[in-house]
């Protein structure tokens, strides 16, 4: 009966507490190489492996079966230890102690676990000389080939639904890729026929053939200059062209569907989420310009300063923007292409598809709601976004001295972002993503001193990262101060030995708050919620 059903808004958080993420990481590398001398050039080959193998679980996660089974909306499902008879019905309207242990135990098994493995070999050769004489130097000339095969597969299984878990069969896929490079410098001008104002010209040019199976081919060149017109300052500037390939993980990562409610002006739309790997992903390319300068004074020894300006423009971008802006979806003109609203109540077409999605073996979540209840299809697989244009300043300086009885240095860097600009397609507006969190910060720093003396060196660095603005709420989200500490003993050089211990956060400063639409409260890409961290390395060389 109609008065029998209730529609209520309910907060697991109390019964079940969070959800438990646990993660498992496992590398392995390693590389075999000789080098040498031929006809007087340098040449250089080896060989090198890796595999890296990744499992996340998540758990403590509502079962729906289970809770339908809870509730007394199902019959009692005999495969489980699990009864209401014995054990109780969960009643949603009271306290937490209102329902027992084995209640909750039995609605918050739920899971979902996931594995992806990936391994890369490669193969690289080089050699570089000298092809003739210049007035300013000799010209000279690398040239090389790259070989490279890449493998991924993944595999997984969900139990947030149904009586048996939902097994995700393994996929594997495979490609080769191979390059080959040259590259020229002809110093035109350099220390043989210098003169004032022209202390040092060289010009070089470089370019890259790539050949990715699946992907396509593309060939990117690279100018460069570089000016002197006194010993002490050097000018550079250079343009080029990149090409990415989409990963494997990218164009494979195993299709999965999930329900949640996304608010669309003020209202709350039951949408489903596709996530996974696309496999019509294009290359992104780039193109930069870059200029800069290098002084290192003759009158005070040890001082390096550098500056570099940069503009980078990728088109074509890879990434997943939905998940920037999950929260806002449905409100985001941006974000329009990845949006498809649906009636599958009324309209046949739309109910084939929502049907589809619920019935793909990658949905989490099959039998919570009918097809007819969704309102909105969600794209968050990745996707090649339009354009992406990012400008800044690097500043660098470097003294070395000796001071009591040792050697000192102190060092600092710092960037400044003009420009993070973002185009999702060719149509939508062009976005200003600076001081954004999850993107690039406006200003990042890095002040630090080294004293060493004989075998002991300690070292003290202060790290920057400045605050921001929360988009969707407008909060002001703070600046990150940290401070890192070094002190390495090196055992003399008949040993080559040495043992450094490193602390990263001395002070064990938390980040900045920040209400993310992830679920985390700062923001992991510019700030770590680690705390402090120490490290014991020990080195031996031969």
């Amino acid at each position: 009966r109609s008065s029998d059903l209730h529609e209520i808004n309910y907060s697991w958080i109390d019964d079940l507490g969070p959800a438990q993420t646990d993660g498992e990481t496992e590398s392995l590398g390693g590389a075999v190489g000789v080098q040498g001398s031929l006809f007087g050039w340098n040449v250089a080959a080896y060989a090198s492996g890796s595999r890296e193998f990744n499992a996340r679980l998540l758990s403590n996660r509502v079962q729906t079966t289970y809770l339908a089974e809870a509730l007394g909306a199902r019959a009692d499902i005999p495969t489980t230890d699990f009864s209401t008879a014995r054990d109780g019905f969960f009643n949603p309207f009271g306290a937490p102690a209102a329902n027992s242990a084995t209640i909750l135990a039995h609605i918050g098994s739920g899971y979902t676990s996931t594995e992806f493995e990936s391994s890369v070999e490669a193969f690289n050769a080089k050699a570089d000389g000298t092809l003739m004489e210049l007035p300013g130097g000799p010209l000279r000339m690398a040239v090389g080939v790259d070989f490279r095969r890449e493998r991924f597969e993944t595999r997984g299984e969900n139990f947030v639904s149904g009586t048996a878990p939902r097994i995700v069969a393994p996929v594997s896929y495979e490609r080769d890729v191979s390059a080959v490079f040259v590259e020229l410098r002809a110093p035109f001008v350099g220390s043989p026929n210098a003169r004032p104002g022209l202390e040092r010209l060289e010009l070089s040019i470089a370019g890259r053939y790539e050949e990715h199976e699946g992907v396509g081919e593309t060939t990117n060149p690279k100018f460069g200059v570089l000016y002197s017109p006194v010993p002490d300052l050097l000018l550079r500037g250079s343009y080029g062209t990149s090409f990415r390939a989409p990963a494997l993980r990218e164009l494979n990562t195993a299709y999965a569907i999930g329900p949640t409610f996304l608010n669309r002006n003020g209202t709350n739309v039951l949408s489903l989420i596709q996530y996974g790997g696309n496999p019509e992903l294009k290359p992104e390319t780039a193109e930069s310009i870059t200029s800069g300068f290098v002084w290192s004074p003759g009158a005070l020894d040890g001082l390096r300063i550098e500056g570099n300006w940069f503009r980078i423009r990728f088109d074509d971008r890879i990434g997943n923007p939905v998940i920037q802006n999950l929260a806002g979806a449905l409100n985001d003109p941006a974000l329009v292409p990845f949006i498809r609203y649906v009636s599958p109540a009324s309209n046949a077409e739309d109910r084939a598809l929502v049907q589809a999605l619920l019935d793909h073996p990658g949905n989490f979540n099959p039998a919570v709601f009918p097809a007819t209840a969704y309102g909105v299809v969600v794209d968050n697989r990745f996707v090649n976004a339009a354009g992406v244009e990012v400008e800044g300043i690097d500043l660098s300086a470097r003294y070395r001295f000796d001071w009591a009885g040792g050697q000192a240095l102190i060092d600092g860097t710092v960037t400044r972002l003009l420009a993070n600009d973002r185009s999702l397609t060719t149509a939508a507006p062009t976005e200003d993503l600076l001081g954004d969190p999850n993107f690039p910060s406006r200003w990042r720093g890095r002040a630090g001193t080294q004293w060493t003396r004989g075998p002991l060196t300690f070292g003290l660095s202060a790290n920057y990262v400045s605050g921001g603005r929360d988009p969707v709420g407008g909060r002001r989200i703070d600046d990150w101060t940290t401070f890192d500490g070094q002190l390495r003993y090196d055992f003399g050089d008949a040993d080559d030995l040495s043992l450094t211990v490193n602390v990263l956060n001395l002070a064990n400063t938390e980040p900045p708050f920040y209400d993310s639409v992830q679920g985390v409260a700062f923001d992991a890409a510019n700030t770590s919620a680690l705390g402090r961290q120490m490290s014991l390395q020990l080195v031996k060389r031969w």
